[in-house]
């Protein structure tokens, strides 16, 4: 089961899932979810070019009493990158979860 939330504006980068997919799932899941909003927005001819996604992906896990949070975060994160690029936030994210990484293998920023 996979409840989404999706904020109201459709330029944000970031959505919610509520979902029971078991971790080893979870790339095919984004690999789902990937396939099938390209292939709708490229059928609906939502942009004036051919979209596609970065490869890769970045997950981060959060708890049912921080749900609120991060809803009323990604409503708000238009406001926040105003402040604060998305690199960054995405970086300080990779720290704060004590993720390890290489800069050589994030996304291509687009600032």
């Amino acid at each position: 089961m996979c409840k989404w939330y999706l904020p109201s504006k459709t330029d944000n980068r970031s959505s919610s899932a509520q979902t029971r997919i078991k971790l080893k799932n979870i790339a095919n899941a984004i690999r789902d979810i990937k396939s099938f909003s390209s292939r709708y927005i490229n059928e609906n001819r939502l942009i004036n070019k051919r979209f596609e996604w970065q490869t890769g992906y970045g997950t981060f896990s959060y708890g049912q009493s921080q749900i609120s949070q991060v809803k009323a975060y990604i409503d708000n994160q238009y406001h926040h990158h105003k402040k604060r690029t998305f690199r960054d936030e995405y970086i300080a994210l990779l720290k704060a979860f004590e993720i390890d990484y290489d800069e050589r293998y994030l996304f291509d920023w687009i600032d």
